[in-house]
């Protein structure tokens, strides 16, 4: 396997001046600039029935189980805020190995889960193991679809938190939304609503781009998940929130929807390596794509972007 880049501890600094580079003038310089599509339109134009077949790809599973497997961990025992600074990769994530040390609030025989924004249900499938029941909730039916498709004894529903409370699902031990929120426009009024279909002592966790971090979503997005895009584009995409989020936007938002004992964890980062079929389906500018490292993997070169996070958990009362 021959590297032809910095090594990885040199990695996110490069890719940051590189993004940085990219960025456009922000939107608020620009005010009668309004997007194409309501954010919904986008999503589900983005995330239509032949988008679901990159769910399966190693980079997005592989990403799915780095999150899975951060929320699984969660405590909420312990200091408010932790920075626990960790690096994984997705060429080193063991998909045939389920998740260890998972945190004894799990329980397979009555846990039940909502999954916020579940897409074609990677995330699903790496909690199903300690749980007992995952539902799927999702504004594209098409999402709905490749959830119930790959995910077994599982259903989803077509349901827009930001417009409805969801109450027909019942109530939940648990509800978890992965890498979705920055896709939301209104995710104050998602958190309010997905927290009140979850029991007394049941769990919301939020696990989403942090702002200032090294990603690209931290600085900008292109096409679906990239880099040099106006945040007019982004709009257009369905991209509600091309900087990503604090540790305390996201502890207000969960407190003012009336959950507690709020946890937060950062210093989280995947180094996400793709190839070009995958960087071609997120649109990114070929040009900066051929500058970020790579390495050749059977005859293949592949990219890598560091991906940087902020896991939050709150309880309900």
């Amino acid at each position: 396997m021959a590297i032809t880049s910095s090594p990885l501890v040199s990695t996110a600094s490069s890719c940051r001046g590189l993004l940085s580079k990219c960025i456009k003038e922000p939107l608020s310089n620009h005010p009668t600039i309004y997007p194409k599509y309501t954010m919904n339109e986008a999503n589900r134009k983005a995330y239509n029935k032949e988008r679901a077949r990159v769910f399966d790809w190693l980079s997005w599973r592989a990403n799915s189980r780095v999150c899975m497997r951060e929320i699984l961990q969660m405590s909420v025992d312990g200091p408010a805020v932790v920075h626990h600074p960790k690096e994984f990769d997705t060429h080193r994530e063991d998909l045939s190995q389920s998740i260890e040390n998972v945190d004894s609030f799990w329980d397979k025989e009555t846990t039940r889960v909502l999954d916020v924004a579940c897409g074609a249900g990677n995330n699903a499938r790496d909690a199903l193991p300690f749980v007992k029941e995952v539902v799927g909730v999702d504004i594209s039916q098409d999402m709905v679809n490749a959830f119930e498709d790959r995910v077994p004894n599982s259903r989803a529903h077509v349901i827009d938190f930001a417009a409805e409370t969801g109450e027909q699902l019942g109530q939940f031990d648990a509800a978890y939304s992965v890498v979705a929120f920055h896709h939301i426009a209104d995710y104050a009024t998602v958190t309010k609503n997905v927290a009140s279909r979850l029991k007394s002592g049941g769990r919301l966790y939020i696990i989403d781009f942090i702002k200032g971090g090294s990603s690209p979503h931290s600085q900008a997005h292109s096409g679906a998940h990239g880099v040099a895009m106006t945040e007019n584009e982004a709009q257009q995409e369905g991209v509600a929130h091309i900087h990503g989020f604090t540790v305390e936007s996201l502890k207000t938002t969960m407190e003012k929807a009336g959950l507690h004992n709020v946890h937060a964890l950062t210093g989280v980062r995947n180094f996400c390596w793709m190839n070009q079929e995958e960087i071609d389906s997120i649109n990114m500018d070929q040009q900066r794509v051929n500058q970020l490292p790579a390495k050749e993997i059977d005859g293949s070169i592949e990219r890598v972007m560091p991906f940087d996070y902020v896991l939050v958990v709150g309880v309900k009362p």
